[in-house]
């Protein structure tokens, strides 16, 4: 008996009375049946126990997206299941309950990234998952995921670099979780291998004409006033954007000692973010919303509405809502701010991260090295007995 071939199958009529049946001889047990009605159905046969007792399940009707190859390794799979003991009809249904990339998304939300990360990182990561569910590698089952699989959707953010490269890193720890939770076998993570974006590292810094502009554009707004002081709060304070429109409560703002506690996943005990005096007064101001405890009662893409408004008419395009963090950063730095004060402020963890602005502070040390290395070209150069008493 030959092996199945796709001409033989495309070709195969239907029999008025009965159906009609084709076996494969390349996967023993694999065949197609073929009704009085027409349809194409791809069948195992096999026998389960000791008695030897026969058994048939189908597999999935002919075509797309169940193929010949396809059907072929289905039935490598059940017949695998039956060498270990299980009845591969079983063990197929129990692959057909594993969920999508999509479910399984929704798994990590909220047992990984909920109880491990920063709220801030967890919409963002929401919103990565939603960008998942709306293509077609959200709807393929876990188990059956393919590194062609996830090359193609990378590929596919290849207008969103950044993007893509964040949600192919996010797509490594969940499919590092399917194998934790038994939905794929270890060591089959699909993301390995697929080439991250090349990522320009960028700077942005407001100069101080810049920030004028912009004192100007938030005045001139004419958005919720709950946004505008959430820009204002970011630009004042150096804080995460997360930190002020989704972390801040009224209950944590201690301005007589001028601070906001934020919460901290990573440390157990919440952030401390340094309130300035124009930061105090603009808290002052804002009135609290009845019933709710937030600081800014409104959400991010409210406040991400009023500041692309707000840095069009500054002429400043370019600039991220992040790019105001590293412009606090750039103006303590000119200020005399030395990098361990700054990655306080910032309140980073690590010393490499503050790093970045080491430029900056060399920057600001040049007029200080100018003079002192002047001073002492004078005097040397001054002829002994020429110099004032």
């Amino acid at each position: 008996m030959p092996p199945l071939k796709k001409k033989d199958i495309d070709s195969l009529k239907p029999e008025s009375s009965r159906d009609v049946w084709l076996w494969d001889s390349e996967v023993v047990g694999l065949g197609l049946r073929c009704t009085p009605g027409g349809t194409k159905s791809f069948v195992l046969k096999y026998a389960l126990g000791a008695a030897g007792r026969s058994r048939r399940v189908t597999l999935g009707r002919y075509g797309s997206p169940l193929t010949l190859d396809l059907a072929r390794e289905e039935a490598r799979d059940m017949l695998m299941a039956l060498r270990k003991g299980e009845d591969p009809a079983v063990a197929r249904a129990r692959r057909k309950s594993l969920p999508t990339v999509s479910q399984l998304g929704e798994r990590y939300l909220t047992e990984h990234a909920e109880p491990h990360k920063a709220p801030t990182s967890v919409q963002a990561d929401g919103r990565m998952l939603n960008t998942i569910r709306k293509s077609p590698l959200g709807k393929i089952r876990t188990d059956t995921v393919t590194r062609a699989d996830i090359a193609a959707f990378h590929s596919s953010r290849k207008h969103a670099p950044v993007d893509g490269n964040r949600i192919l890193a996010m797509l490594s720890v969940m499919m590092n979780l399917a194998e934790l939770w038994g939905y794929r076998s270890e060591n089959t993570n699909p993301t390995k291998k697929v080439k991250r974006y090349p990522e320009q590292k960028r700077e942005r810094y407001l100069s101080e004409v810049e920030l004028t502009r912009l004192g100007d554009a938030l005045r001139e707004s004419d958005a919720s006033p709950y946004a505008v002081a959430a820009i204002r709060l970011l630009v004042l304070t150096g804080a995460r954007a997360g930190e002020v429109i989704d972390s801040a409560r009224w209950s944590d703002v201690d301005l007589d000692r001028g601070f906001l506690s934020v919460p901290n996943p990573k440390e157990k005990k919440p952030k401390r973010i340094r309130l300035g005096p124009p930061a105090i007064a603009i808290l002052e101001e804002l009135p609290h919303r009845h019933g709710d405890p937030r600081v800014i009662p409104v959400s991010y893409s409210n406040v991400d509405r009023a500041w692309r408004t707000a840095r069009k008419t500054a002429g400043i395009e370019d600039v991220r809502l992040h790019d105001l963090r590293h412009s606090f950063a750039s103006v303590a730095v000119s200020g005399g701010a030395s990098l361990p004060i700054i990655g306080a402020l910032l309140g980073h963890k690590r010393a490499s991260t503050t790093q970045r602005y080491a430029h900056l502070a060399d920057d600001a040390l040049k007029p200080t090295a100018d003079t002192v290395s002047s001073k002492i070209d004078e005097a040397m150069r001054r002829r002994e007995g020429n110099g004032t008493d």
